[in-house]
């Protein structure tokens, strides 16, 4: 590294990069965190180890994509500078291989969350966690629906907007899981964390889809030539 050719607008253009994947990254986990909060007063203290049981095996579940998606991101910002069709392949491939673990994953805890907890805990605590459980899971699964969206669209730097909505639906979601949790219990404060996750993944994917074809239009004619 040479101080000598470092400029104010690197400095800037790095500053707003990782402002921006700090609150994408930062909103869905603020959610998951204040839920034990809110289930303490709007049901009570007891039943948030239901929940806390039941986010702890999803979040098992989706660092395990997670670690496995991150080092691809070398490759999608690759993908950007060159454009061609190998990379955007590449991209294809890695997203349905990583879809299986992300999709499986998540399949695999709707099935065997609950009676895995059973054993571990007790089956009190498998009843209390059966719903939340199966609820956490959809959101898995909307999140592996579109795995790789994220990652690509943050290695592009065009990932703005997807952060200012995941923030923005970050709030969204607490109100949602309050009135829910005054409705259905545990399992309501659960589904608002789904709903937070279900429309950050459905934005991640448009602008996803949105970048790939601006990419290809651009990119088709050298490709073809």
């Amino acid at each position: 590294l040479r101080v000598s050719q470092a400029s104010w607008s690197s400095v800037k253009e790095l500053a707003a990069f990782g402002l921006k994947s700090s609150v994408l990254q930062s909103a869905s986990t603020a959610v998951r965190s204040f839920i034990p909060l809110l289930i303490s007063h709007t049901i009570g203290p007891a039943s948030i180890v239901y929940y806390s049981l039941a986010n702890r095996l999803a979040e098992y579940g989706l660092s395990f994509s997670v670690a496995l998606g991150t080092p691809l991101m070398g490759i999608y910002a690759e993908m950007g500078s060159t454009g061609t069709s190998a990379l955007r392949n590449t991209w294809a491939q890695t997203t349905r291989i990583l879809q299986f673990f992300s999709l499986g994953v998540p399949t695999g805890l709707f099935v065997f969350g609950s009676p895995f907890i059973g054993l571990w805990m007790g089956p009190s605590y498998a009843e209390g966690s059966y719903w939340p459980m199966k609820i956490l899971c959809l959101g898995l699964l909307a999140q592996g629906l579109a795995t790789n969206c994220a990652r690509l669209v943050t290695s592009q730097d065009q990932h703005g907007r997807l952060a200012g909505l995941a923030a923005l639906f970050a709030v969204a979601a607490l109100p949602a899981a309050w009135f829910c949790s005054r409705s259905w219990g545990v399992t309501g404060a659960a589904a608002g964390t789904d709903r937070d996750a279900g429309h950050g993944e459905a934005v991640a994917l448009v602008l996803d889809v949105d970048l790939r074809r601006r990419d290809a239009r651009d990119h088709c004619p050298a490709d073809l030539a």
